[in-house]
């Protein structure tokens, strides 16, 4: 026979669309410092998460070495005046989409 676990009580989750953790906000920066972007949702079932620069999924634009995507997370390293963007996060599941504008300044 099957033993009860405290998880056969809980009501079952429900489904839902991306919502946020921790909205990402912007930041003004200055030469040489490292950017980290989060794009901390939560969603059920799991969402995508799709990363644009300017408009442009990071996938499609010139790769850089100082920039790495890594899931959830943007890291750009010893960032410069060039650098400065409005980073886009995406995420979406069957349930909705979110949309967050990160707008890095690098001064």
């Amino acid at each position: 026979p099957r033993l009860f676990t405290p998880a056969d009580c809980l009501p079952p989750i429900p489904a839902a669309a991306p919502y946020w953790v921790k909205k990402p906000e912007d930041g003004i920066y200055g030469p040489g410092e490292n950017v980290r972007l989060d794009c901390d949702i939560d969603a059920k079932p799991k969402a995508e998460i799709r990363w644009r620069v300017n408009g442009v999924l990071l996938s499609e634009v010139d790769p850089s070495p100082s920039r790495k995507e890594l899931g959830h997370t943007v890291i750009l390293s010893s960032v410069q005046k060039e650098d400065t963007a409005i980073y886009q996060c995406e995420a979406k599941n069957k349930h909705g989409t979110l949309l967050a504008n990160i707008i890095v300044q690098v001064i």
